[in-house]
């Protein structure tokens, strides 16, 4: 991981890194791999192009402080930024282990252990960004990249994407947000419009791990209107027989996160000592019986790529391959 940043002009951009591939495309950012020309390692580059009606905005510079700060093992680390008058250019760790979905959709079986491995690294991630008053605001498995731990076999967990981000003021828990994401993922204060904070990432963590579990998603539409109106009314249900085989832990780990009141849903540092995230790994956790689950996570993709809501940040757009 990188240890340290740099801001630079975006002339030198070229002179200083070699462009591979591109390995992401939205309307107003593209991602690529490239390769830093002196040193031969490989680092991944979000393009956004200025040109294209929109300046360097507070956004795009708020996106920068907060990123270039963030120094944790499961979070994408940012490495340098070039700055000019038609781009802006965020140099950040190359991660080519797919994200959470593609890890998925690899395995035909899939056990709540390796959920819970998952899950837990994500409020690792949560837990280190609230310490810093910072919300992350778009937390979904297309912005949760894996790359393979050099010591063990496991995957490592890595958020990426900050383009939503915000860091909350000294005298205050709460900020007034437009209403911005993937919308399978939105809490029910920010469909609203409401003053958010913390809580809207421990939501999004919740319906994360209720697809992990049972392989869909507590709230669905093919419609935004009737799924936004779902999630402001907080129904779900957890039928047999899909959720048969799922521990008495791991429900009441979902049932403390989907919460319709902000307040009432645990913390990072609450979820990680709950007994489910506590419980022995050498016990054998039972495989659930799951919904077609190629078939489910498939539409969750489509639904993620083409329909975000509020898209007026060039880093928002939900139609890119890879996300940073």
């Amino acid at each position: 991981m990188p240890s340290r940043y740099f801001e630079r002009d975006a002339h030198i951009f070229k002179d200083e890194f070699e462009i591979q591939e591109l390995i992401g495309e939205g309307s107003f950012a593209k991602v690529y791999r490239c390769q830093e020309k002196q040193s031969g390692k490989t680092f991944a580059v979000k393009e956004i192009r200025l040109d294209e009606g929109f300046s360097f905005s507070e956004a795009v510079r708020e996106e920068m402080e907060i990123w270039k700060d963030l120094q944790h093992e499961n979070i994408v680390s940012l490495h340098q930024t070039f700055q000019g008058n038609s781009s802006v250019h965020f140099v950040c760790e190359n991660v080519d282990g797919g994200n959470l979905f593609d890890e998925i959709l690899g395995h035909s079986i899939y056990s709540e252990q390796q959920a819970r491995s998952f899950i837990k690294q994500l409020l690792k991630a949560l837990e280190y960004l609230h310490a810093k008053r910072i919300i992350h605001r778009d937390v979904k498995p297309d912005n949760l990249l894996l790359s393979q731990s050099r010591i063990s076999e496991q995957l490592i967990v890595k958020l990426a994407d900050f383009g939503l981000a915000r860091r909350l003021p000294r005298d205050s828990d709460v900020i007034s947000c437009e209403a911005s994401g993937a919308p399978l993922f939105l809490a029910p204060e920010t469909i609203l419009e409401e003053m958010i904070g913390q809580p809207v990432d421990m939501w999004a963590c919740g319906v994360i791990s209720f697809i992990l579990l049972v392989g869909y998603p507590p709230f669905w539409s093919s419609s935004d209107e009737k799924l936004l109106l779902s999630i402001l009314q907080g129904h779900y249900t957890m039928p047999s027989p899909y959720w048969d085989n799922v521990s008495e832990e791991a429900k009441d780990f979902v049932q403390r996160l989907i919460v319709i009141k902000p307040s009432e849903r645990m913390t990072a540092s609450e979820a990680l000592n709950h007994p489910w995230l506590q419980m022995d790994p050498k016990i054998p956790m039972k495989l659930g019986q799951r919904r077609n689950f190629a078939a489910v996570v498939s539409g969750v993709r489509a639904m993620l790529k083409f329909r975000n809501i509020s898209p007026k940040h060039p880093c928002l757009e939900g139609n890119s391959e890879k996300e940073y």
